[in-house]
């Protein structure tokens, strides 16, 4: 195959592997928000809390994982989103330059892209519980 042809349905795949991703902080960041939500609806009124998520709002994938860490007791997603990161930042900051570089993949990308998926849907399986806790609060 040529290798100008090669390069575009990388770089396609890297972009809709970067989508998942950012559909994952996305949500990460929604997640910290109903936290802080929660929260303020079970602290005292005298108690002051001012935290509404909003502050991760431009924060990257490594302090989003932190910050849900805080509100989670899914050990296991924590870990599997901490696994996920060091692959995001590859295909983010390097594939393409790699790529061009070496003419292939190292990656397996179908297969980045489902371990993406299934974190993902596993965030919004986690988000739809908290969801459903504010609601009966």
């Amino acid at each position: 195959m040529d290798n100008k042809i090669e390069y575009q349905l990388y770089s396609k795949s890297v972009s809709d592997l970067l989508l998942i991703y950012q559909m994952i902080e996305d949500s990460l960041k929604l997640y910290i928000e109903y936290s802080c939500k929660l929260v303020k609806i079970h602290l005292p009124k005298n108690l002051p809390f001012n935290f509404t998520g909003k502050e991760y709002e431009n924060a990257a994938l490594g302090a989003l994982i932190k910050a849900f860490s805080k509100f989670s007791y899914n050990d296991a997603l924590i870990e599997e989103l901490k696994n996920l990161q060091t692959k995001r930042n590859f295909i983010a900051h390097r594939a393409l330059v790699d790529f061009m570089e070496n003419g292939e993949s190292k990656d397996d990308m179908s297969e980045l892209k489902g371990t993406a998926w299934l974190t993902f849907t596993k965030v919004q399986a986690e988000l739809s519980i908290l969801d459903k806790r504010i609601r009966n609060a």
